[in-house]
């Protein structure tokens, strides 16, 4: 399985286009601006010497203000740093942090079978998932990261480890939005006396925006 996922190191995303945004944005935490405060339009406005050009141009959302959350930008700034305006290795180190959850996904979903004393099923429709295998590490989409943390969640519920699913949850949410969709569903099978630790899934995401 690990082996499958190597060779997207070694090539530029096919089938998206997002990743110049995303160094665009790391490559400004580097040097001390804040992405959320202006678009790359604006930004090199101020800046004639046409820093970071080759990925102005490239990019589908110079026109607009970055939509990433502050754990994305985490992920961004990382890999700017190693990267050291090299796009090529500045993709490798973002691509390395994405394999590092891929990693811990298949470590987690082992020890959750193992738990069941099953034949692995969980552990193998993941690991080989063609879908998986050509999205999340080639194509630098971090469903990989958001999945991670909602099966940490879910190991914990499984134990009664509230508070340590309500922040692994909580965490799902600071990368991706979507698992929001799952809170209704979440306060009608925890009952009105576990509500507090769903309480604390949303105060983690809303002191990461803060």
């Amino acid at each position: 399985a690990v082996v499958l996922r190597l060779p997207g190191f070694f090539t530029d995303p096919h089938l998206s286009d997002d990743y110049y945004r995303f160094m665009w944005d790391g490559r400004l935490i580097v040097q001390g601006d804040n992405p959320y405060l202006f678009t790359p339009e604006e930004w090199a406005e101020k800046h004639p010497d046409r820093s970071h050009s080759e990925l102005l141009e490239q990019m589908n959302s110079e026109g607009y203000y970055t939509i990433y959350t502050p754990i994305n930008q985490i992920f961004f700034a990382y890999a700017a740093l190693f990267g050291k305006g090299d796009l090529s290795m500045e993709l490798f180190w973002l691509r390395l942090g994405l394999l590092a959850f891929e990693l811990l996904m298949l470590f987690l979903l082992s020890r959750w079978e193992t738990s069941k004393h099953n034949d692995q099923q969980l552990f193998y429709l993941y690991a080989f998932n063609p879908l998986v295998i050509l999205e999340i590490v080639p194509n630098l989409h971090f469903e990989g990261v958001v999945l991670f943390w909602l099966a940490l969640a879910w190991f914990f519920w499984l134990k009664d480890k509230w508070m340590p699913s309500a922040v692994a949850f909580g965490m799902a949410i600071c990368v991706k939005l979507l698992p929001l969709i799952l809170v209704p569903l979440i306060f009608l099978k925890m009952g009105r006396s576990k509500w507090k630790y769903l309480v604390v899934s949303i105060g983690l995401v809303v002191f990461t925006a803060i």
